[in-house]
Parts: structure tokens; sequence; C-alpha cells
């Protein structure tokens, strides 16, 4: 070494030192002032009013929230000049290293190490391509949250995890990263950004081209696991719709409940005013309700409750013979029964 050499790193290892507290566990490291002072203007600002009378505002420093094993890898730069070998270590003890030395980086981000700082991504990249082994999505998390906004780390746990996301024979996709996504806003832009960069910009096909049905939703949902069948809104577009359901309305033009529902009431209200024993033959009720005055009319309450619905259903019937006039598809007695009907469904 030269004497000026000898002559700087004797007057760096003289004088006060300084206490340091680091972790939870408050482990402590005694570091000469000049020594921190020369490499770091941040405790040149911390550890000296001035830098002419060298006089000292303070002789200790806690750092609770940085982790013990970062500085211990600062400690033996300042005093070495150097990092550790990892060679010789094994793959659990190298990726160890890597994450101490994430730490590191952490720790001259905050004291204005930049020369360090390279140093020690250079060392964690290293350490992981000897062991082969990368962080998982927590510790990625971890990292990326950690790491200054812009920072080199960012940017290295963003394209770690779009390789992984890529690797066609890994098992990570995107939602294996959801909580860095939900804990790092910016992580799903670098991540973005990082797959683009790593794939060369391919272009995707064209979405607006193609198959339609790949954009379909399933027409027939589920609701509270029943069909829709029964939705009101259903109901009536299936009634207002196709011939298939004029088919089937028309199909049973005999039946009293959906074709003829004032013949209905008419056999409810001779039930009400006739008696049971009677021997009479019924005579058969006219296909149109006779209009009445409405002091003779006795329908009762029942009737009045079943009307709306059996009207309802008649004026279904009434549309499909409608709608089969309207194309020329009546008969003779096609049209008889339509405008008895309408007749019928005009008296309520």
């Amino acid at each position: 070494m030269p004497d000026e050499a000898k002559t700087l790193w004797k007057r760096l290892l003289s004088g006060p030192t300084i206490d340091f507290y680091v972790g939870e566990e408050r482990r402590h490291w005694s570091l000469h002032r000049n020594l921190l002072c020369h490499h770091s203007p941040y405790f040149e600002s911390e550890f000296l009013t001035s830098k002419t009378s060298k006089s000292s505002s303070r002789s200790e420093l806690e750092l609770p929230d940085q982790d013990p094993a970062g500085f211990e890898l600062l400690v033996k730069w300042l005093y070495q000049g150097t990092l550790d070998d990892m060679s010789d270590m094994t793959d659990e003890k190298k990726y160890e290293y890597s994450v101490a030395c994430h730490k590191l980086y952490l720790l001259c981000n905050k004291f204005d190490l930049p020369i360090l700082r390279n140093e020690s991504i250079d060392r964690y990249r290293q350490g992981l391509l000897e062991a082969q082994l990368v962080p998982d999505a927590e510790e990625i998390n971890e990292i990326y949250r950690s790491s200054p906004v812009g920072s080199p780390f960012r940017k290295l746990m963003a394209q770690i995890a779009a390789r992984q996301i890529m690797d066609p024979e890994s098992e990570k996709d995107a939602e294996s990263y959801r909580n860095c996504f939900k804990d790092n806003p910016d992580f799903a832009v670098d991540m973005v950004n990082a797959i683009k960069a790593g794939t060369g910009g391919i272009l995707f096909d064209d979405p607006t081209d193609g198959d339609q049905a790949v954009y379909h939703e399933d027409p027939t949902p589920l609701q509270n696991g029943k069909d829709d069948e029964d939705h009101p809104l259903q109901t009536q577009a299936r009634s207002d719709s196709p011939m298939e359901n004029e088919d089937a309305i028309l199909d049973n033009p005999q039946s009293e409940s959906l074709s003829y529902p004032h013949r209905q009431t008419q056999l409810e209200e001779k039930t009400d005013t006739e008696s049971d024993d009677s021997t009479e033959p019924a005579e058969p009720l006219p296909r149109v309700r006779p209009r009445e005055k409405e002091s003779n009319q006795t329908t009762s309450m029942e009737t009045q409750k079943a009307l709306p619905e059996r009207s309802q259903r008649s004026l279904s019937y009434v549309e499909a013979l409608r709608r089969r006039k309207d194309r020329g598809q009546l008969d003779s007695r096609g049209l008889w029964d339509y405008w008895n009907n309408m007749a019928g469904a005009s008296v309520k």
C-alpha cells in the first residue's frame, strides 16, 4: 500500500467512534466517525456540525427499522473494502446472502452510498443465479414494497415475476401475484412492461377479428340455482314469440281455462245459484258471455279473483289467432273462434 494510502487509512481509523443500535434486538456496532463521514455525506451531516470545526454533534444512532444482516455487510465493506466471496457457499447460504444484499441495498439508499448500492444488487443477482433460486410471490411482494419507487430492485422483482408467468414449464400465473398487485399498484405496470420487453414486443392477434363466440356470455344463466323460465319478462317474451308458441296455444282450442274463460265463469255462477240435486239436463253454454245489467250481476268473489288470470290466458289465445288471421292462415272455423273469443275477452 502506498504511503499516501496508508496515511489516509490511518487517519480514517482514528478519532471518536459512533455507536449503532440496529434492529428490534438493538445489535450494537461501534464504528469510526471519520471512516463513516469519508464515505457518506449522510453521516457527515449527522455526526459533524461543520466540516471545519470537526466537533461532534452526535455519538450514537438508532436504526430500529433496519436489518442487522444488511448492516453487517456494510461494516465489512467499510473496513475491508469488499464483500464476501460466495463461491464456496452452499446454495442455501448463497440465497441467504442474496437476501442480506437487498437489506444492504436499503441501507445504501438511506446513507447515500451509490457505489456500494450498485455492488449490492450485483451480488444479489449473482447469488440467485448460482443458487438457481428465485424469491416466491410473498418475498417479491415484500422486496418490491420496501424498495424505493423507481429503484432497480423494483424493476428486478417485476422481471422475475414476469419470467415466471411466461415460462411454459412454470405453474405460476398472474393469480399467484395477486397480493403484489393489491399492495403495490405500480407492480402491475412494471410487470406488463417487463413482459413486453422480454417478449420483444410480439403483436397479439386482432381481438376484433375472428370467432365471435369467444366473447359471448352464457345465454341461459342460472338465478339462485333455478333456470330463468319463471322470470316474468322471460315468460312474456316467450308468449309473444315464435310460431311454435302459437301452435301450442291453438292445439287445444277447447280448453276452458285457456280458450274460453267466459264459459268457466258461467259454470261457476251456475254452481252458486242452482241446487246440486237438479235433475234437469244443463243447456249448452253459449260461446260468448251475454252482457248483463249491473243490477243482475251476481259474480262471486272467487270468480272475480280468478277472472284476471283467465282473461290474460284468453288474450294469449286471441293474440295467437290474430297473428294467424293477419297472415291469412285461418279457415272459417278459426275466424269464428277469433271473433267469439274477442267478444268473450271483452266481457270482464
